[in-house]
């Protein structure tokens, strides 16, 4: 048996032991969703990790959802407030040329850049230069995704994932990648029970046991509960070997296109070869000079961002707000500051080399968040600001004005 999958075998047979799951577990559902999610182990151990712990998640948030007070209604002067900034950023977005059919919207942070998916777009803060590039099949529309006939369609026909991100990275100043962490953050706590808390912390105990140390899970602190100035948001966070393929491109040479057909044949994958992977990823060390392109798809097929839904185990789609408290949601990968007496994964101790806030078109955050995100780029979307040199990265490709304008792929916001 395959070390990765008797590890996770073990793992789901210690969660089938917590007390709330006792109840299900002659459930012939459940022993089958465990056993196709530990044949997934082989190829993806971190993605199975998640989505377990997702579904632990949901089926102890459960009675503490229903248990927490009803928020109190708006008062409607604020609603109006709060209608007119909606309305302004969607009347924003449509005249600058966003795609009328569902998309995804990312916002850098903290340089205020905008792109939507299937456009490369560039980024630029205090640690690296960078791009990213985020591919997302037709979930919307099941007969467009059936066709193919839609921008990066062809490549996923055949492929189980839902997405696939991809970003390149070339460092001012390099990190140790034992220190880098790669996960998500959200920007406001979400209310859960103490038992959910104290369950949660044994499922990630769980995971660093299987995985590793460098497995960090928060759910905030409780702004109405922590005094402390800085409050932690909630955070998931995982070993940069969670990323599925990585390229690296020496200095003085060209890096491939984050679109390139021929990055899939690239570099080194982790699919079949996790432990070897991962061994080839601690040895690794970053460099000022060498481009770093870093593939991700491992968990999209439990997560369609574009309908802004969790697809789980027995559980089928989920809205991914009872998760996420609401959009948006930041994809991250940074570096901790020491401290003696601070543990907490604080914004303050982080050095971030990508901070972007992801959204889908169909659940766009409050129009007054929308615009503190973009920031100045209000007036980085001219094209003609556009610098076409970061770094040495090779510039984006201009593309023929289509569905999206050509400002969406370039504003870097500085």
């Amino acid at each position: 048996m395959n070390g990765t999958t008797a590890l996770l075998r073990a793992y789901g047979s210690r969660v089938l032991q917590l007390p709330v799951l006792q109840q299900l577990a002659e459930s012939e559902m459940l022993k089958t969703a465990a056993e196709e999610l530990a044949q997934e182990a082989r190829a993806a151990p971190a993605a199975v990790f998640v989505a377990l712990t997702l579904l632990i998640l949901f089926l102890f948030r459960g009675s503490s959802a229903s248990s927490t007070k009803s928020a109190p209604k708006r008062d409607s002067r604020k609603k109006e407030v709060t209608d007119y900034h909606d309305s302004a950023v969607s009347s924003f977005l449509d005249r600058l040329g966003v795609p009328q059919e569902r998309h995804l919207e990312a916002c850098f942070v903290p340089c205020g850049g905008f792109t939507v998916n299937g456009q490369i777009a560039e980024f630029e803060n205090d640690a690296c230069y960078g791009k990213m590039l985020e591919m997302h099949r037709a979930t919307h529309d099941k007969e467009l995704d059936k066709s193919g006939d839609y921008p990066y369609g062809s490549y996923f026909i055949g492929k189980k994932r839902l997405w696939e991100t991809r970003v390149q990275l070339k460092f001012k100043k390099p990190p140790i990648q034992s220190e880098m962490f790669f996960g998500i953050e959200l920007e406001k706590y979400v209310p859960m029970s103490r038992s959910v808390k104290r369950t949660m912390d044994g499922v990630v105990r769980m995971l660093k046991g299987v995985v590793g140390n460098q497995i960090y899970h928060s759910v905030g602190d409780n702004p109405e509960e922590c005094t402390d100035a800085e409050l932690e948001m909630p955070t998931f966070a995982m070993p940069m070997w969670a990323f599925d393929q990585y390229i690296v491109t020496a200095e003085g040479e060209t890096p491939p296109e984050l679109d390139d057909e021929c990055i899939p044949e690239l570099g080194s994958k982790r699919s079949g070869r996790v432990a070897e992977f991962r061994k080839e990823l601690d040895n690794i060390v970053f460099e000022v000079g060498p481009t770093y392109t870093l593939c991700f798809w491992g968990i999209s097929q439990w997560l369609d961002k574009l309908n802004w839904q969790l697809k789980l185990p027995l559980l089928g789609r989920l809205d991914m707000d009872q998760f996420a408290g609401g959009p948006p949601v930041h994809v991250v990968i940074y570096t901790m500051s020491n401290s003696q007496d601070e543990k907490r994964h604080l914004n303050s101790r982080k050095q971030y080399y990508l901070n972007v806030a992801f959204w889908s078109s169909s659940r766009r955050p409050r129009g007054e968040r929308v615009m503190e995100l973009l920031g100045a780029a209000t007036q980085a979307l001219d094209p003609s600001r556009f610098s076409p040199r970061m770094g040495g990265l090779s510039p984006v490709k201009r593309r023929e004005p289509g569905p999206s304008s050509s400002w969406l792929a370039c504003c870097a916001g500085h």
